[in-house]
């Protein structure tokens, strides 16, 4: 395995760690402005509201939640599951090295329908969710600085996609 393909993969670790964190602030977030007193609900810190940033509408508006669970609490599975691939990929299994492929083409065109979304429907950008939107195009950046990945085993990878989809189902998942 080549000094680049290893560094590609365990770069995919502190982006899905930042992820994870950014996905547990904003399920916090989004909680605690829907189903909190007045007094316990405040401000996001680090999203300055304007006219063009609003965390507030965007992180509680209907396009927040699928399936009743909040994006943001999907993120942190999804996160924690990239950082996993990326030390798997790291080690040299070719299934995960596809698997972060696919994780961060998705992530980016999620975070493309999201900002579209929150800009055409709401109005309102969310300042958290652009960093996300940026952590996704890293996490696809060094990805595929390392490569293209070689072709997987296919039922290792239908496997992976069962599992994937199955931990999206659940409420546990750009």
């Amino acid at each position: 395995m080549s000094a680049r393909l290893t560094w590609s993969s365990l770069a995919t670790v502190p982006i899905a760690l930042f992820g994870a964190g950014v996905g547990a602030l904003l399920t916090w977030h989004h909680d605690t402005q829907l189903y909190a007193t007045a007094e316990q609900q405040g401000e996001l810190v680090g999203c300055q509201e304007s006219a063009a940033v609003n965390c507030d509408i965007v992180n509680t508006s209907a396009w927040s939640e699928i399936g009743g669970v909040p994006i943001a609490t999907h993120a942190i599975a999804l996160y924690a599951a990239v950082a996993i691939l990326g030390l798997l990929a790291a080690r040299g299994d070719r299934t995960a090295r596809a698997a972060l492929w696919v994780a961060g083409v998705l992530a980016v065109a999620g975070s493309a329908f999201l900002f579209w979304q929150s800009k055409v429907a709401l109005g309102y950008v969310c300042a958290w969710c652009l960093r996300l939107y940026a952590a996704n195009g890293a996490l696809l950046a060094v990805v595929a600085e390392g490569g293209r990945p070689e072709r997987p085993e296919l039922p290792r990878l239908v496997g992976s996609g069962a599992l994937t989809a199955a931990q999206l189902a659940v409420g546990g998942n750009g």
